[in-house]
């Protein structure tokens, strides 16, 4: 199974919430998620310097695989939530996200050997 695409996300977010954002906004949210994966996760539990695009299309496959990838629709609802002044959905979005990028986070710190660099520490 391949990558997700950006097109998939918001025709999977769209399916699940109706709204009347332009697929330019959403796709400037998405980019968005997109950022923030690659450079506050992926790039420090890699160790490793990550491209971060500028800009994302419909066939642009996205960086974060299953079954993290469902942190893509999560964050843009959380946008559609907070454009639409619903705080409640916005802030129950916004929760979901951040259990998942922190699953995220440790299991990529585990494929990397993270905990047993961290077993190394000592406290006095």
């Amino acid at each position: 199974m391949g990558r997700t695409t950006a097109g998939q996300v918001l025709a999977q977010v769209d399916g699940l919430l109706p709204n009347a954002y332009t697929r330019e906004e959403k796709m400037w949210w998405l980019l968005q998620a997109e950022c923030t994966l690659l450079r506050e996760v992926l790039q420090p539990a890699l160790r490793e310097e990550l491209s971060v695009p500028e800009a994302l299309e419909d066939g642009t496959a996205l960086a974060v695989k299953a079954p993290y990838d469902r942190l893509y629709g999560l964050y843009v609802q959380a946008q559609i939530h907070y454009a639409d002044g619903d705080m409640v959905r916005c802030s129950n979005a916004l929760s979901l996200w951040n259990e998942g990028v922190a699953e995220m986070q440790a299991a990529a710190l585990r494929e990397k050997g993270g905990a047993q660099a961290a077993k190394c520490l000592r406290f006095c």
